[in-house]
């Protein structure tokens, strides 16, 4: 009897362990630190993500383009942008409007025209949709507003120069990436707006990097760093510089809330990288019937190379609120879709991820993009069910 409850108890331990490894094999434990600096928390990541890798199982579930309609023939777009109601609106900058769908694809209705009046569009730029799906269309050097039926609100003065990602706060202030020029200094900065295009503030302000390869020739790709910012929500903001791995997380009046670090060393930009970029320059060169052309010696002449290659150059994010940071790429890397590395709203480093093709907006487990037809010549809008998107985890 004594060896039968001996030989039980050894069963439950043994039961009691394997349980236990797996438990801790499913939830790993973060090895990063957290710290105060100047009253700011501080989530600093090791190199490593928390779960690992992971690549999108996609699957196209929806395609919209057709050039034998006027109503979904688009050429030249902005990413698409889509509401909580799975609504898709395309800003169809050569034909001056946009193209509202909905979720499955078929049109409803068409938004703006071209002209200079109330509603009308002269050089649409980007576009953003609030929770209420009123829009705003930057143009020129106005935002233009409509309601979620698309009757045109007003026209607010832009501050400066807003580039291609702006945010409407909870507040119903433009929060935006811009850039002005000062004493003769080129700024990056993002700024706090109000609607009638009055300054808030400045919340952060880097002198443009000058250095940049190439100066006065185009090769296609640039290597210098340069400040990124992204709204997450009516909530959150996130900005970096590019030339450091760190995220600063900001609240609706611009405040940091905390900052997202990962201990990622950089990486030296080779000579070889360097012989492909001017390589592809030239190829290209080939193909051009017009405008100067540059010998090899003539363009290593006038680039200047930095000796790092930035760590990324963009961010996304999803209805989950988690950032997606857009790895810079090499020209040598064969795999042609995008490279993430995909962090909680709270600072932990929880995957590299590889999404092909590259993710334009991720939402409620589908990837959208606007991606050009090369048989057919003009763009598509595509939708791709992500497949493993319930196996994504949001935290630790």
């Amino acid at each position: 009897m004594k060896n039968k409850y001996s030989l039980i108890l050894a069963v439950c331990i043994l039961v009691s362990l394997v349980f236990l490894g797996v438990n801790q094999s499913q939830n790993p434990q973060w090895k990063g630190t957290i710290e105060e600096e100047d009253g700011v928390k501080v989530i600093k990541n090791p190199n490593e993500p928390l779960f690992g890798e992971i690549t999108f199982d996609l699957e196209e579930d929806l395609s919209i383009g057709n050039e034998e309609d006027e109503n979904y023939a688009f050429y030249r777009i902005g990413s698409p942008v889509v509401d909580s109601e799975g609504n898709i609106y395309v800003l169809d900058k050569p034909n001056f409007r946009i193209q509202k769908f909905d979720k499955d694809g078929q049109y409803l209705q068409s938004i703006g025209r071209q002209g200079q009046g109330p509603g009308e569009f002269e050089r649409p730029g980007s576009m953003y949709v609030d929770t209420q799906q009123n829009i705003y269309v930057r143009d020129a050097r106005d935002i233009d507003i409509f309601d979620k039926n698309g009757k045109h609100i007003k026209s607010t003065v832009q501050y400066d120069l807003f580039g291609p990602f702006f945010g409407i706060t909870k507040d119903g202030n433009i929060i935006a990436y811009n850039q002005s020029l000062r004493a003769g200094e080129m700024l990056e900065e993002v700024v706090l707006v109000d609607e009638d295009g009055k300054k808030i503030k400045t919340i952060v302000e880097y002198k443009s990097d000058a250095s940049s390869f190439g100066k006065g020739i185009d090769l296609g790709m640039s290597y210098t760093p340069g400040l990124w910012f992204y709204p997450i929500n009516e909530g959150i903001a996130v900005y970096g510089y590019s030339s450091e791995y760190k995220l600063y997380v900001i609240d609706s009046s611009g405040n940091l809330a905390h900052i997202i670090e990962k201990a990622e060393p950089p990486t030296p930009l080779s000579q070889k990288e360097i012989n492909k970029v001017l390589d592809d320059f030239i190829e290209r060169q080939k193909e051009r019937k017009i405008g100067q052309k540059y010998s090899r010696n003539e363009l290593k002449k006038s680039s200047k190379f930095p000796k790092h290659f930035v760590f990324f150059y963009g961010f996304n994010t999803d209805d989950k609120n988690r950032i997606y940071v857009n790895r810079f790429k090499s020209r040598l890397d064969e795999y042609k879709g995008g490279d993430y590395d995909i962090f909680s709203i709270d600072g932990y480093y929880l995957y590299r991820a590889k999404i092909s093709p590259y993710a334009h907006v991720i939402k409620k487990g589908y990837v959208y993009n606007g991606e050009i037809d090369q048989n057919a010549g003009y763009t598509k809008i595509k939708r791709y069910k992500i497949k493993n998107w319930e196996q994504i985890k949001t935290g630790i």
